[in-house]
């Protein structure tokens, strides 16, 4: 078995910690990353593992999609078609910006992007661009819409402290290549 840890970062006071990295993990013929976090507590003998948590985990090669598998179901997530899990930042045509937060947003949460260099993605990932796609959610469908603009997103959990240095917020984040909804914003809200 090899477990490995890239972009660690680590807040600490005297009682506890927060380690926030991408694990690879790889074992006989099975291998994922995902970003992973650790919390730790300070004890009698020193700190211990007092929770830990992988919020995702992609397997295969950066950028390796199954397009049949894509074309039959996606997650919409705050509408945006998540296309994969495990992207290149080298598909990226520009630097990091964080999001600004709206009223009632949630605070320690960090959305961040990045514009995505159609270019610089794999042939299989570049030809999605406007393929048509049904948007659904518990009811039913939605709306019909087209794939749009690619980006990378990036969300991660603030440590509390503020940055105003976006490049170290992306540092702490998990990536996703997500598409743009092409299509009626009212009809589609509200998807999958």
């Amino acid at each position: 078995m090899t477990v490995s840890a890239e972009k660690v970062r680590v807040i600490a006071d005297a009682a506890s910690a927060r380690v926030i990295f991408v694990q690879r993990w790889a074992s006989g013929g099975y291998s994922d990353v995902g970003a992973k976090e650790l919390v730790l507590r300070r004890g009698p003998g020193g700190f211990r593992i007092a929770r830990e948590e992988l919020f995702g985990s992609a397997t295969g090669k950066t950028g390796e999609l199954d397009v049949e598998a894509f074309r039959r179901f996606a997650f919409v997530v705050d509408g945006e078609v998540v296309v994969s899990l495990n992207p290149d930042d080298g598909w990226a045509s520009g630097p990091p910006v964080r999001e600004k937060q709206g009223r009632g947003a949630d605070r320690i949460l960090l959305r961040m992007r990045r514009p995505v260099d159609v270019a610089k993605l794999p042939p299989t990932l570049a030809r999605l661009a406007g393929m048509p796609i049904r948007l659904l959610n518990s009811a039913g469908e939605r709306c019909q819409a087209k794939l749009g603009a690619f980006l990378l997103r990036g969300r991660a959990i603030s440590d509390g402290v503020e940055t105003s240095d976006d490049s170290e917020a992306w540092g702490m984040s998990a990536h996703l290549l997500v598409a743009k909804v092409d299509g009626d914003r009212y009809a589609c809200a509200g998807a999958t």
